[in-house]
């Protein structure tokens, strides 16, 4: 992955780096983590220079279910690694 300053990267950019970084994190959560557990596990971590907040994570989350790399885990609220995207 190639990183620059984040005042030079475009939203789209800065969303990818932050996606990626979420999908990351799931990895270390089996169980599956809520919205508001991934801001927080997100904001804790000096290396994701990305903005972070709810809405912009509720919209992350739709894209990577849409792409088929998350989904809901259950009935619950929480998020999961999709068996696809597992490696």
């Amino acid at each position: 992955l190639l990183w620059a300053p984040p005042s030079v990267l475009s939203k789209q950019e800065l969303a990818a780096h932050r996606r990626d970084a979420i999908l990351h994190i799931l990895k270390h959560f089996p169980t599956g983590l809520q919205t508001v557990q991934l801001v927080e596990q997100l904001s804790n971590c000096p290396w994701v220079h990305a903005p972070v907040n709810k809405d912009l994570l509720k919209a992350d989350m739709e894209v990577m279910d849409s792409e088929r790399k998350v989904r809901r885990r259950g009935n619950s609220k929480k998020w999961e690694i999709s068996p696809e995207d597992q490696q």
